[in-house]
């Protein structure tokens, strides 16, 4: 059987979403007359489509389903439109006093052995100038005592160590939010926001925690905060286990 169909120009007029041909081993033809094309060959601009005078194909599929007359725009009105699903903020968990004391002597270990390397920098550094005689240790036992007794490089080697500390904490709760001791305690420093301190941040930590006794005002605080994390506008949380 043979059927002859005649499209409409405008594909906005076809209210149905899908035209649906059934037929059995028989020839299909699709006569594409349109009155608006006086050529023999044109393009919808609408649907991307050529179109002949006389447009003949054989379909040899029992259905055969043409959507392609469907405007793009109809066609996602039929899909099925999710919500994205909303991210539920995961509940701080704040460490105690114990735990903070934990890796404040574990980073007072670690910070120990650094000092320790920056001055056997210094000190080898201070024995090379001294051998070349560009520094007189005279009336001294040894370097180590002309670099701790002698006035001006005395302050000066203090100052050394003290920025050589000073600039181990800012780098890691500046870069990572971690020391060694916080690492290894599963805690970390941070804003209020989750981003990592600056380093105007990091200085006023330092200049109030008294050397680590601003950790005692920790089990007194809502969120438990030290002094230092609260002169510093900022927080301590305990990351959770990775499974």
């Amino acid at each position: 059987m043979n059927i002859h169909l005649n499209t409409v120009c405008h594909a906005k007029k076809i209210t149905a979403a899908t035209l649906v041909l059934l037929l059995g081993t028989n020839m299909a033809v699709i006569d594409g007359q349109c009155s608006n094309y006086s050529s023999s060959r044109r393009r919808h601009p609408s649907l991307g489509l050529s179109f002949t005078r006389h447009f003949p194909f054989t379909l040899t599929r029992e259905v055969v389903t043409l959507t392609a007359f469907i405007p793009h725009s109809r066609r996602l009105d039929n899909t099925v439109k999710k919500k994205p699903q909303q991210d539920v903020p995961a509940q701080k968990n704040y460490p105690g006093l114990f735990r903070r004391l934990g890796a404040w002597i574990y980073d007072s270990l670690v910070i120990a052995a650094v000092l320790m390397l920056a001055a056997g920098v210094a000190t080898g550094l201070a024995a090379l100038l001294a051998h070349l005689g560009w520094i007189d240790t005279t009336g001294y036992i040894d370097i180590s005592a002309y670099m701790t007794q002698h006035p001006v490089i005395g302050m000066l080697y203090t100052a050394y160590l003290a920025v050589v500390m000073v600039g181990f904490f800012a780098y890691f709760w500046c870069k990572a939010g971690q020391t060694l001791g916080m690492r290894a305690w599963k805690l970390r420093l941070q804003n209020k926001d989750g981003s990592n301190l600056r380093f105007t941040q990091a200085l006023i930590r330092m200049g109030t925690s008294a050397f680590g006794l601003g950790n005692l005002m920790a089990p007194f605080s809502r969120e438990k905060q030290s002094f230092q994390d609260i002169m510093a506008e900022c927080e301590m949380v305990v990351l959770p286990k990775v499974n």
